[in-house]
């Protein structure tokens, strides 16, 4: 099994997290690949899904970086954060045109 990211063109875009105020536009990814899937995992044919909660900087850069909602296995929950971290990209939010930090619950 591979592990499963949900297709952003399917579904609408994580909520907004309101700690970070209002904004015009929210985040909206542009690259985000598939975290690699954890050989222990694939081993004991563990699966699961976690929602990370993600502080997108103006840069489109994750700046910060939770769990929000465990897929119950440690090194699936692991793979997903450094991915996202490390080589996921988002256009930024916007309020009043202008590009603003703002947080997002991601389902990895």
């Amino acid at each position: 099994p591979d592990f499963l990211i949900l297709s952003y063109g399917s579904m609408q875009m994580p909520n907004s997290v309101a700690t970070t105020g209002a904004v015009d536009e929210l985040p909206s990814p542009l690259v985000n690949p598939t975290p690699a899937y954890p050989r222990d995992a694939l081993i004991a044919r563990q699966v699961g899904e976690v929602i990370l909660r993600v502080k997108v900087g103006v840069d489109g850069r994750a700046t910060a970086i939770s769990v929000h909602r465990s897929s119950g296995v440690a090194s699936l929950d692991a793979s997903a954060e450094e991915t996202v971290r490390a080589r996921w990209r988002f256009a930024p939010a916007k309020r009043s045109g202008r590009a603003v930090e703002h947080e997002v619950y991601v389902p990895v």
